[in-house]
């Protein structure tokens, strides 16, 4: 029976079906890009497209050759056009642009007002045999604030050792009293001399681990380190000075370890000279990773101040005027340059907002390009 009308009504319920199925797979396929939702988008493509194709010849085989009497349906014809245009050419974008865009990660860089930024691990490293290193001895201690006889950090609370630098911590006598505004944090250090740092690798190391409270607030506060040392022998070997050296590694002792700080790149890892007073300006980066884990990184700014005269060989090639010997000491002090820290985490190259986008543009350009082709355009009203 030949149509009165082109194209029949049901071939645009065959799209208006067609393009459900396809939406529910293309949404699934976002969501989870996997090899097999990949190849299920180019089947079910292929199959809606097939579909529509013979729906549509078979309307045009059943139209009368002279088309006299019939209606040629605009709005259907608008509706085949989209659905196979947006079938064909998102399963195309989906293999060429989306899935690959949603299997890569890429980090992304924001800023982020911290009230509160731990203070990193801190490793010392003597690179012997060379000359100009120095050589690490003990004891070690660490002080936040300048008070020597401050109470362990240990038994403040989260609270006392935060507010450790605030105006009214500083000039409350009795807080001063107490211990206030200080802590003595002497037993984050490993209190022992390491023979080796990576391995088996005969550099003398020793380590500072500060405990999970032990955080700064206040870019007046010093965490301060103090170690004590031998003078290199450089002068002595080779008939030069230089040095006293030692490499320093920053980290987040609280997300990885020294070696994993080192081989990763995490820890910032720069050769200073010990035989001063040095600042430590860190500029911390928060990293958020895809697992949900998240760790700091801290970039270091060094400012030295050395020391003058000093006569504190242990070696026994130089004897102070009282012909003492006495340890060389090492002192750093750690600051935090802002509390507005950069952020970076990591997301997928093509998130759902990004993919609503660039959908959307396409769409549109198919909607446009169908209401030209089916001639919805120059209908009259």
């Amino acid at each position: 029976m030949p149509l009165k009308e082109f194209p029949r009504v049901q071939t645009a319920y065959i799209s208006a079906a067609g393009f459900a199925i396809y939406a529910i797979i293309g949404c699934l396929a976002i969501n989870n890009a996997t090899p097999f939702m990949k190849l299920l988008v180019i089947v079910s493509a292929t199959m809606i497209a097939s579909v529509l194709t013979v729906s549509i010849l078979l309307d045009a085989r059943l139209r009368p050759s002279d088309s006299h009497g019939v209606v040629y349906r605009r709005n259907v014809m608008n509706t085949f056009l989209t659905v196979l245009l947006t079938v064909v050419l998102t399963s195309i974008l989906y293999c060429g642009q989306w899935y690959p865009a949603r299997n890569s990660w890429i980090l992304v860089r924001s800023s982020e007002t911290k009230s509160q930024i731990p203070y990193p691990a801190v490793t010392f490293v003597s690179d012997t045999p060379a000359p100009f290193e120095a050589n690490i001895l003990g004891p070690q201690s660490c002080f936040i604030g300048q008070n020597d006889n401050s109470p362990p950090c240990d038994s403040l609370t989260e609270e006392q050792v935060a507010s450790i630098g605030a105006v009214e911590q500083r000039w409350n006598n009795s807080d001063v009293k107490n211990g206030l505004p200080s802590c003595n944090c002497t037993n984050g250090w490993d209190m022992t001399i390491h023979p080796n740092f990576i391995d088996s690798d005969g550099k003398p190391s020793i380590h500072f681990h500060p405990s999970k409270h032990l955080v700064a607030s206040s870019i007046q506060v010093f965490l301060n380190l103090n170690f004590t040392f031998n003078i290199n022998q450089s002068e002595w070997d080779y008939n030069y000075v230089s040095g006293p050296d030692l490499w320093m590694l920053v980290y987040d002792g609280h997300a990885m370890n020294a070696t994993t700080a080192y081989k990763t790149g995490y820890g910032e890892y720069t050769l200073v000279n010990v035989d001063s007073t040095t600042t430590v300006t860190m500029d911390p980066v928060y990293i958020k990773y895809r697992n949900g884990t998240a760790t700091y990184q801290y970039h270091v700014t060094l400012n030295r101040a050395p020391n003058v005269d000093s006569t504190c060989d242990v070696s026994g090639k130089i004897k102070s005027p009282l012909n003492r010997y006495y340890p060389c000491s090492g002192l750093f002090l750690f600051r935090v340059q802002n509390f507005q820290s950069s952020v970076l985490y990591e997301r997928r190259r093509l998130e759902w907002g990004d993919f609503g986008e660039s959908v959307g543009a396409y769409f549109a350009l198919i909607q446009a390009i169908s209401w030209l082709l089916s001639a919805l355009a120059f209908q009259r009203t």
